[in-house]
């Protein structure tokens, strides 16, 4: 969605500026060992069932 909006509008510097965050997220994500994501990831769901 993102990059769709900044093909309709180029000179949109918001658009980049929130994108940003999101690939350096992703890129933390995906440099994560799938051992870790599932340990953050049981550890977040379980605190909902308490």
């Amino acid at each position: 969605m993102g990059a769709y909006s900044y093909l309709q509008d180029p000179g949109n510097g918001y658009l980049l500026s929130t994108s940003q965050k999101g690939w350096n997220v992703l890129d933390l994500i995906w440099n994560t060992p799938q051992s870790e994501l599932m340990r953050r990831w049981t550890e977040q769901a379980t605190s909902y069932q308490e």
